[in-house]
């Protein structure tokens, strides 16, 4: 199913007991909300391997998105981003408006 990626990051670093910790950090949209007390598309974020971040080619833009539900150390539910594919990267649509709105946030 596509998504939107609004933003993405990797990372890698050491635990409290030295163990290594890497992986992908992804920030999405699904459906949008129209309810009584909430609008729009919330973002979601989710983890995965830390060589998905290389299956990126353009961020924000439409992918399609896998995951593997797994229980976390509490027992409850976990989602876990298993694999992407780009399917549109938006900059025709985008870039125009991402151009304007940082030209207007920036300082005078």
């Amino acid at each position: 199913m596509s998504y939107l990626v609004l933003f993405a990051s990797r990372y890698e670093f050491e635990d409290t007991s030295g163990r290594l910790i890497k992986g992908t950090k992804l920030i999405y949209c699904d459906s949008p909300i129209t309810e009584l007390n909430s609008k729009g598309l919330p973002p979601i974020t989710v983890t995965g391997d830390y060589g998905l971040f290389n299956k990126l080619s353009a961020v924000p833009g439409l992918y399609d998105l896998s995951f593997r539900m797994k229980p976390d150390s509490k027992g409850k539910a976990s989602l876990s981003l298993t694999d992407l594919s780009p399917v549109d990267p938006l900059d025709d649509i985008l870039s125009p408006h991402v151009s304007l709105a940082l030209d207007y946030a920036s300082p005078r």
